[in-house]
């Protein structure tokens, strides 16, 4: 990891250690990345702060009620806080202002899918809502599979790369998120072709890296190189093992080193994988 790459990755925010903020619209969608958000604070000890914009400031009072409800009968073990905001210029910046108020850096967990009862059409304000953040966004798919996450130790947590300074950025998250959870950081890129034929600039790349990550976090990190067509199916399909817990990627970055494009790549890798994306948008675009 170059000084670039290594102040890059060190300026990027870490998780929060006060609360975990969820994201709802009402609907039993929105709720997966609920119960993501539960089982991380009920295993770090942290307390949980459920969010959802409401339209008309009338409705304000019926939403509350309504999530009370949910939370008395689906959670338990955990601080439960309830936020209803009125949306003012947009659900994302009314969304990221309040999270920033909380503490700067927080980390947000929401569905990619929901359409619930509010103006919060939680699939389609994702990107926008990243944007407006500070910290990472924690984003659970169609595909994930297991909601209770966070409590297994010696699990693995992906890290997309490809070469450039952007994806360098993901390094930090998911050291810090593995050195928290005891999951062990692991690098990855994907190229084209398949094993019989590997890509030495690929693996000397990874290497290096891990190495420049070992030496900064004093933590095991490991790596491998992928191969396949499609970068988001490639990485989906390795993540389907009982030992990958989560996957780190960032916004942007277009590497010369692989077909793993970020850019065009992380959202469409939290359609298709099996365990929750921390998505991180790079300090320099925010």
């Amino acid at each position: 990891m170059s000084a670039t790459t290594a102040e890059t990755a060190s300026a990027t925010p870490v998780p929060s250690t006060t609360a975990i903020v969820a994201l709802s619209d009402g609907s039993d969608f929105s709720w997966r990345g609920v119960h993501v958000a539960h089982s991380l604070a009920r295993t770090d000890g942290l307390a949980l702060r459920i969010v959802e914009v409401a339209l008309l400031p009338g409705d304000a009072d019926m939403i509350r009620d309504s999530l009370q409800r949910r939370v008395d009968a689906e959670l338990d073990g955990v601080d439960v806080t309830i936020d209803v905001l009125v949306q003012d210029s947009s659900i994302a910046a009314t969304v990221a202002n309040h999270v920033t108020a909380i503490a700067p850096g927080t980390t947000v967990v929401m569905s990619s899918v929901g359409r619930g009862r509010s103006a919060s059409v939680l699939g389609s304000v994702a990107e926008d809502i990243l944007r407006e953040l500070h910290g990472p966004l924690m984003v659970v798919g169609p595909s994930v599979r297991n909601l209770e996450i966070g409590a297994a130790t010696g699990q693995r947590i992906l890290v997309t790369l490809d070469g450039s300074t952007e994806s360098a950025s993901a390094i930090a998250v998911a050291a810090s998120w593995g050195i928290e959870h005891q999951m062990v950081p692991w690098l990855i890129t994907v190229v084209e072709g398949d094993r019989d034929h590997p890509d030495g600039a690929a693996d000397t790349y990874l290497a290096r890296t891990a190495g420049d990550a070992r030496r900064l976090t004093h933590h095991d990190v490991e790596f491998e190189v992928l191969h396949g067509q499609h970068p988001a199916q490639a990485i989906a399909d390795y993540a389907d093992a009982d030992d990958v817990g989560m996957i780190v990627a960032t916004t942007h970055g277009r590497g010369g080193l692989s077909r793993l494009a970020l850019g065009s790549t992380a959202m469409s890798l939290v359609h298709t994988s099996p365990v929750p994306v921390i998505v991180v948008r790079p300090p320099h675009l925010r």
